[in-house]
């Protein structure tokens, strides 16, 4: 009796919500970037740091400090003008390796585009949707970011998403219930207090 030929399969571990696949193979996980951390008061500020002189002197490289300083005395002396800066962000990335902040923006886009936000919505949920898983595969990319927060502000704005103020989420239908309880509460509270008042002036 011939033995029958045993195959062997490989086994792969099945999706599971939530996790990020490869489009080349969607059997397999691939992680999706980190925000790069960092609190900057300023891209100025953010240049001088990143950029004296005294951080590439471990791994010296003659042209590399060069560059470092020439984009450290720059950063000084265009202080005041955000297009300078950030072309000094982009020498600061090609000649130096500099990775810079996207704690803050990324955060700041991840609130205000996160689509269950919008559920029900059609547009506005497909939007953002769309903008939000961008902001995920660009999270330590700065520029890229950049780009998403002002497509966020000029394209989303028509159908009333945007960015509010220090990046809150546009205000939706929470807050409206939240600011017509404070209404009827001050509403009740003056009923109240006329109520109390007629009573004491002996008018009931």
């Amino acid at each position: 009796m011939e033995e029958e030929e045993i195959v062997f399969e490989e086994m792969r571990p099945r999706k599971r919500p939530g996790m990020n696949m490869r489009w080349d193979d969607p059997k397999e996980e691939t992680p999706r970037p980190k925000f790069v951390p960092g609190h900057y008061a300023s891209l100025y500020v953010e240049l001088r740091t990143k950029c004296n002189p005294k951080e590439f002197m471990d791994d010296y490289e003659y042209q590399r400090l060069e560059a470092a300083n020439d984009i450290y005395t720059l950063a000084e002396e265009h202080k005041d003008d955000e297009g300078a800066l950030k072309g000094l962000r982009a020498r600061a990335m090609a000649e130096l390796g500099v990775r810079f902040a996207t704690e803050d923006l990324y955060g700041e886009l991840v609130r205000a585009l996160n689509p269950a936000a919008f559920a029900g919505e059609r547009e506005k949920f497909r939007f953002a949707n769309e903008l939000y898983n961008q902001v995920l595969l660009h999270a330590d990319d700065v520029v890229a970011l950049e780009r998403l927060k002002a497509k966020a502000e000029e394209e989303g704005a028509p159908l009333g998403i945007g960015l509010g103020p220090e990046g809150e989420p546009p205000e939706g239908d929470d807050v409206n219930w939240f600011l017509l309880a404070i209404g009827l509460l001050g509403g009740i509270i003056v009923m109240v207090y006329v109520f109390a008042a007629m009573i004491a002036g002996g008018v009931l």
